[in-house]
């Protein structure tokens, strides 16, 4: 789906959608696009350039949270 809106677009890895979208508004990042929630998009004054791009229906988010180790 990158590729289509962009030939020859760099994929970074980050930490989370929303703190993607986050840097892209915080640093003014021009020419670079987070894949994040609407909610992201609203929150950080982002623009929306493609919605619904989830290409198998079957992949989730998934987050696991593990006890602090102090």
């Amino acid at each position: 789906m990158l590729q289509k809106l962009n030939p020859g677009c760099i994929r970074e890895a980050a930490e989370d959608t929303a703190g993607s979208a986050k840097i892209v508004a915080e640093e003014k990042l021009e020419g670079v696009a987070a894949v994040a929630s609407n909610r992201a998009a609203e929150l950080y004054g982002l623009d929306i350039i493609a919605e619904n791009i989830q290409d198998d229906s079957s992949n989730y988010t998934r987050f696991i949270v593990r006890p602090s180790l102090r």
